[in-house]
């Protein structure tokens, strides 16, 4: 009330809120009703979604490759084109009394005092969809059933003797940018190839004993809905967008003129109508640099494949006496490598990122830790999602080749499991 003083007289700021109660006195079996149905409605649905998910099952399963893994990510590709049938969008009855939504999967690298693991958590009904196309593509992979490795580290980080630290990561430009793919690392020659996950592995291998990192990628499968805006977007940058917006004035003074002039001189309006005809914009996709071709044209790799709403989350655990904050830095140097200039490129989210410049810093830097490992061990979705493509997918998550094979401390088979030869002797 103080501060109202200075813009507004005490006498005018009492009539306007008189009025106002007046108002609302007066229709507010109105006013309310529609208010209170949208705030019921989401409560209701907050309801029934939290009650579903509570009761829906979910399992780990932890992958573990052979020591030489001859797939390069393209394999991995068709694996995340194959978790695409999670999509199952409900109807009304479904979502609004059954609480049913749609479903996703969360893939995970973690480093456990540098052992390196790969992890995929689904729902229990969704176990065999992963596990046949993963071994389609890996057939010499063992898949099976793992404790969760949140279980492992107290409920309560931070605390005296565990201290945490973690991350959201966006996109720096619209979804349909592509981020750096695996193509782009790719050589005809072996010696030459290089695999876009060698430097967040070799960090992964170098923490020590106390020492823990993980990293969630949140993938939910969508439609085509997002292509719309991509195709825009590809209009804008080559100039053949058919209607321009307008706003509300010249939209209204244009229709406006245009009604007087039919009314009054339908013939000199038809012809003007017919002579202003517009036209569409000239493409300038001749006069654009090598630059800007390229990056029409990964857009337009992007939008013809396959794509999931994406989240990614990262959290960096260890013992007071041990954690490490240099290993932060070096966390985003390794994903830097995805990112251009002139596409797209990731970074964390400040919003949410633990960060000690703030008024009552440290408060707000506990409560911020707490809420990342809870929703990390939740397997939530992070707060600003994007799209990603499966190329885009396959670069920042699948099992590394041969040329990392021996670098990072990855789980691995340590030998090949095999039929017995059918000439071996039975005894009774």
């Amino acid at each position: 009330m103080e501060i109202l003083k200075y813009f507004f007289p005490v006498d005018t700021f009492r009539d306007v809120l008189s009025v106002f109660q007046s108002f609302y006195g007066d229709w507010w079996w109105i006013v309310t009703p529609p208010v209170l149905f949208f705030v019921l409605r989401d409560l209701w649905l907050l309801y029934l979604r939290w009650k579903k998910f509570l009761s829906t099952e979910h399992i780990l399963l932890e992958i573990r490759i052979p020591k030489v893994v001859d797939r390069t990510p393209k394999a991995m590709e068709q694996v995340f084109s194959g978790l695409h049938a999670l999509f199952d969008q409900p109807r009304f009855i479904e979502k609004y009394f059954q609480g049913k939504y749609q479903q996703w999967a969360s893939v995970e690298m973690v480093s456990i005092e540098g052992a390196t693991h790969f992890y995929i958590h689904v729902p229990r009904a969704h176990k065999n969809l992963v596990q046949s196309h993963v071994w389609a593509q890996y057939p010499e992979a063992e898949i099976s059933e793992a404790e969760d490795y949140v279980k492992k580290v107290p409920m309560d980080i931070p605390n005296k003797n565990w201290d945490v630290w973690g991350a959201e990561l966006i996109l720096n430009k619209p979804d349909a940018y592509p981020i750096r793919t695996y193509p782009a690392f790719e050589e005809i020659v072996e010696e030459k190839r290089l695999d876009p996950l060698a430097a967040l592995l070799e960090l992964f291998g170098s923490l020590g004993p106390g020492e823990q990192m993980w990293f969630q990628w949140l993938i939910e499968p969508t439609l085509t809905q997002w292509h719309d805006a991509g195709k825009e977007l590809v209009d804008d940058l080559i100039s053949r967008r058919k209607d321009k917006k307008q706003d509300g004035l010249s939209k209204f003074l244009s229709e406006t003129v245009g009604g007087f002039s039919t009314v009054f001189s339908p013939t000199t309006a038809a012809i003007q109508v017919k002579k202003e005809k517009p036209q569409d914009p000239p493409s300038l996709m001749m006069h654009m640099t090598p630059g800007e071709r390229e990056s029409i044209a990964a857009i337009e790799m992007k939008l013809g494949k396959i794509g999931f709403l994406t989240g990614a989350r990262v959290v960096y655990v260890g013992r007071r006496e041990t954690f490490n904050k240099s290993n932060i830095a070096a966390f985003f140097g390794a994903i830097r490598q995805f990112n251009t200039q002139n596409l797209n490129s990731l970074r964390p989210n400040i919003s949410v990122m633990p960060k000690t410049l703030y008024i009552m810093g440290k408060q707000r830097n506990y409560f911020r830790k707490r809420r990342l490992m809870r929703l990390y061990r939740l397997r939530f979705f992070v707060k600003k999602k994007f799209i990603f493509n499966t190329e885009e997918l396959a670069t920042v998550y699948h099992f590394p080749g041969s040329m990392v094979a021996m670098a990072p401390m990855v789980s691995r088979i340590d030998a090949k499991k095999g039929e017995p030869p059918s000439t071996l002797p039975i005894t009774g």
